[in-house]
């Protein structure tokens, strides 16, 4: 077994784990894809040549990362070491990585072509409206029949010398 570091001891004798990630792969570290989004993030913003102000874009750059973004990247590094750790190459563990990806954007693609299908299909084809003409015209026309009666008559006033009941008081008095 090889001799463990200074470093290594030294953060073991502390009670923690120490773990180091593959040289040459920043892909297994989700921290090396957070600084890189935070370097961009940095490179948008205005230059200054005072140091405060540089101190304010660094901590801007690196707060402009949402946790879910954060999250993500560690999601990522996490698939690529699983295929490392199966044995595939940088070019395998990264279409492995993509293919996923990939997957879930057919995946979307496929269920709103099976929704446009449903939706297609909800309205009859064209012979069997021609089948079915007489019945929905029937029913327009008595829709519409009704709807100009209704339109046309006033609504409905009792006589006046009809009495009605007052249900409140339990008295019956003239309308």
């Amino acid at each position: 077994m090889a001799q463990k570091s200074h470093l290594q001891e030294f953060i073991e004798s502390r009670g923690h784990i120490c773990d180091f990630y593959p040289n040459f792969h920043p892909e297994c570290n989700y921290i090396e894809q957070y600084w890189g989004f935070s370097k961009y993030q940095y490179r948008l913003s205005p230059q200054t040549s005072n140091i405060a102000e540089m101190e304010e874009n660094v901590r801007a750059s690196l707060d402009k990362a949402s946790l879910l973004q954060i999250r993500r990247w560690a999601n990522r590094s996490g698939r690529y070491i699983s295929a490392y750790a199966l044995g595939l190459d940088g070019a395998e563990a990264t279409g492995g990585a993509r293919d996923k990806s990939q997957r879930a954007r057919d995946e979307k693609r496929e269920r709103e072509r099976e929704r446009q299908e449903r939706e297609r299909f909800q309205e009859p084809p064209d012979d069997i409206q021609t089948y079915l003409g007489a019945t929905n015209s029937v029913h327009r026309a008595h829709t519409s029949l009704t709807d100009n009666i209704r339109a046309t008559e006033p609504p409905y006033k009792p006589p006046d010398d009809i009495q009605t009941t007052d249900h409140t008081t339990d008295n019956t008095r003239p309308t």
